[in-house]
Formats: structure tokens, C-alpha cells, sequence
């Protein structure tokens, strides 16, 4: 089986993307498109696994099977751990309704459909939506109803011997296109649902499929990868959450991140600040960062009763996702991705045993109401501006 380059740099992409990403949620006020992180989060997604898979195909190695149980040892494990601590703290920290929102949605990113929970219940940058612990989910989701489609349309374009670069930029260029009419004509499904977010992860692939020749000219490469990663710090400084988002706004991070990979591993920037040591490390725990930030943040705020928090309490917040990150990757993430040492058998019987016990908590927190009787009667009313509320 072929083995992939790795390359530094794009884990210290990663770290480029995630660190806005916490920081705004924290409540940077200085970082107005930290957001933008999500953004360059499916650039890189799209460019790493559309080369494992288009590498596979040409070597004639591809398999659905190892594809998807990929997938599963990357994304699952840590997962199901996030979704157990968060449903079963919501239980005792949140307010009844709460707890059940926070079980309906565990369930929900379980099945890798949240995107389209959050899209009912919710707008993004709504008040209320950061009480909502798991509404960071909804990226997760996309991701996976992407990647449920998208090496099946591969494979069948590489059997037509279409030319799959072409493909990709046409196949980009369209769902850009239908995000940016729905992004001014019906935002809320532009934000969370795949068909206006297709196209990020299509860039990534267009810059896979080597469509695009190498640069070659030392010069040039250094002035484009100073400009991609310009672009990215210009869209984390400069977007605003009230502008209509992704919309062409979103072309700014993305073709920038996009424009940094492309450069390769070989530039100053790369070389001297993407693959720094600090910038790599943060950057392998990306994925848990991401996963935790979120729900610590929303389970302070509940416990505060305050959306806005105070800095100490958001750099405390901060600290403890990176405990809670390092922890998660070190004992969930590298032992589920080592196949000799974990095996599909094992891997199965664990997974399998984690969602149910996700299921159980979730559902008897359904069944329950959140559990009503653990509190005083003046207290079982609905918090306010908790529940149902409009999209953005």
C-alpha cells in the first residue's frame, strides 16, 4: 500500500486554523473571523484525503473497506468520548431542557447528522446558541456526508477516464456557485448543510489532483506562499460574523490556505513558521481541541448563567482544553489509529460499546426530560432563550 508524505507545514496550518477558532469562541473580541479556522479546517481535509484516495486509485489499492475504517479510527473514538462527557456533565450542571437539548444533539453528531439538527434549532452566531454544547458537530457532519459520496464519484469518474482535476474544479465551481445563492437567500442552510460547503473541501481536492503545476521558481513560490498565508490572516482579522457568510467572503481563507499547501513544504513560510515545533505540536492536537473547546466553554457559561464570560474564566477554559486535548490524543486518538496494536476486531468491539453507552445516556435523558426531579420545582422552568430559535 502506498504511503503518503508527511508534511509539517499542514499540521502547522492546522494550528492556524484551530487557535482563532478557540480563541473567538473564548471571546476574542480582536480576532472578529476567528470562525475562518472551520473554513480552512475543509481545505485541508479535502486536499489530504482526496490525495490518499486519488494515490490509491492510480495504484490500483483503493478500497472502500480501509477507507471508511480510516475514517472511523480519525474521527470516532475521541468523539464518542467528547459526546459521553458532555451529555452525562450537561445531566447535573444544565437545566432540564438543557440536558435533553444536549442528548438530542449527542445523538445527532453520533449519527454524523448534526449539521442538520443545529440547522432546525439554532443559528450559529445566536445568542443562545452557545449554551448548545455539541454545536461545533455540525463541521464533523459535513465532513462525513461528504466523504460518504465523494470516493464513490472518484471511482466512477476515474472508470469514465474523465479527467478527474477538470472534474474536480468544475465540481468546485458549481457548489460554490449554489453556497453563494444560498448564502444570501437562505444563510442558515449556507452555514450548516453540505451543498453550500461542498466547495472548500473540492478546493482542497483540486489542489490534490495536481491540476495545477508545481511551482518551481524559488521567487515565486516564496511570494505565493506569503500571500496565501496573508490571505488567511486577513480573513481571521478582518471578517465579521454579521457579514453574509461563507458568500464570497469564504474565498478569502480557503484559496488562501489552499494557496499555502499548493506551494508545498518547501517555502520560508513552511519551512520556517508553519513547521515550527510549537506550531506541529499544537497541530496534531488539533482535532481534540476542536472537539473539547466547545462543550467546556458552553458548560461554563450555563454553570455562570452569563453567555459572556469573564477572561479568567475563558483562559482558564482555554488551559483546560489543551489538558483535556493532550489527554485525548496521547490515550484516544494514537492508540485507536495504531492497527497493530489496535485492531479492526478490537476497534469494533470498542466503538460498538462506547455508541451504546452514548445511546443509553442520551436516550434515557430523553426519556427522562433531562431528569426534571434532580431539581427544585421553581427551578424545572425553561431557561431563557434556550430551545427553538431562528436561524441566523
Amino acid at each position: 500500500m502506498t504511503t503518503p508524505t508527511y508534511r509539517p507545514d499542514i499540521d502547522g496550518l492546522r494550528t492556524l486554523a484551530i487557535m482563532p477558532v478557540i480563541l473567538f469562541h473564548a471571546g476574542a473580541s480582536w480576532l472578529p473571523g476567528g470562525f475562518v479556522g472551520v473554513d480552512i479546517f475543509f481545505v485541508i481535509s479535502g486536499y489530504l484525503i482526496s490525495s490518499l484516495i486519488l494515490r490509491e486509485i492510480q495504484a490500483g489499492e483503493f478500497s472502500f473497506l480501509r477507507f471508511y475504517e480510516r475514517r472511523l479510527r480519525r474521527i470516532i473514538p475521541a468523539l464518542l468520548g467528547v459526546l459521553f462527557v458532555t451529555v452525562a456533565a450537561f445531566q447535573f450542571i444544565a437545566l432540564p431542557d438543557q440536558a435533553q437539548s444536549a442528548a438530542e444533539s449527542g445523538i445527532a453528531a453520533l449519527l454524523s447528522l448534526s449539521n442538520f439538527w443545529f440547522w432546525r434549532e439554532s443559528g450559529y452566531f445566536a445568542p443562545a446558541a452557545e449554551l448548545f454544547p455539541l454545536l461545533h458537530t455540525w463541521s464533523l457532519a459535513v465532513e462525513e456526508q461528504f466523504y460518504l459520496i465523494f470516493p464513490i464519484v472518484l471511482i466512477v469518474f476515474w472508470k469514465l477516464r474523465l479527467r478527474i482535476g477538470m472534474v474536480l474544479v468544475l465540481g468546485a465551481l458549481a457548489t460554490f456557485a449554489i453556497g453563494l445563492w444560498l448564502s444570501f437567500n437562505k444563510p442558515s442552510v449556507a452555514y450548516y448543510l453540505l451543498p453550500a460547503r461542498a466547495w472548500e473541501l473540492l478546493v482542497g481536492a483540486v489542489i490534490a489532483s495536481g491540476v495545477f503545476p508545481p511551482v518551481k521558481t524559488p521567487a515565486l513560490r516564496e511570494a505565493l506562499s506569503a500571500t496565501g498565508l496573508g490571505m488567511i490572516l486577513l480573513s481571521i482579522f478582518t471578517i465579521r460574523s454579521d457579514m453574509i457568510f461563507p458568500g464570497w467572503v469564504a474565498l478569502l481563507p480557503c484559496l488562501g490556505a489552499a494557496v499555502v499547501i499548493h506551494t508545498g513544504g518547501q517555502s520560508w513560510v513552511a519551512n520556517r513558521i508553519l513547521a515550527a515545533r510549537p506550531m506541529v505540536f499544537v497541530g496534531l492536537l488539533s482535532y481534540s481541541l476542536y472537539l473539547w473547546h466547545w462543550p467546556i466553554l458552553a458548560l461554563l457559561r450555563v454553570r455562570s448563567g452569563s453567555i459572556h464570560l469573564d477572561p479568567t474564566p475563558a483562559i482558564g477554559a482555554v488551559i483546560l482544553t489543551f489538558l483535556f486535548a493532550w489527554l485525548s490524543w496521547r490515550y484516544v486518538e494514537s492508540p485507536f489509529r495504531n492497527r497493530k496494536t489496535m485492531t479492526s476486531k478490537r476497534m469494533a468491539a470498542y466503538l460498538g460499546g462506547a455508541s451504546v453507552a452514548v445511546l443509553g445516556l442520551a436516550g434515557l435523558s430523553i426519556m427522562m426530560s433531562g431528569f426534571p426531579q434532580r431539581l427544585a420545582a421553581p427551578s424545572r422552568s425553561p431557561a431563557p432563550q434556550v430551545g427553538k430559535v431562528a436561524g441566523i
